[in-house]
């Protein structure tokens, strides 16, 4: 799987792959599966955004 997605190129090869996982885990979203609904794997992680110049939109 992709480490650091920084921009679409950092996906690559995977792309296919990915978007086979995601139609397959809505498909079991969908149905309850309990492993879908149980699956939170950004809860560990933090995320950032940069922006280059202020907007009201963007503002935290």
């Amino acid at each position: 799987m992709v480490e650091h997605l920084l921009a679409i190129d950092d996906v690559g090869d995977e792309f296919e792959k990915i978007l086979r996982w995601a139609i397959e885990f809505k498909r079991a979203w969908k149905n309850g599966d309990d492993v879908a609904q149980n699956f939170f794997p950004l809860d560990t992680l933090s995320i950032g955004s940069i922006y280059e110049k202020p907007s009201t939109r963007t503002r935290v």
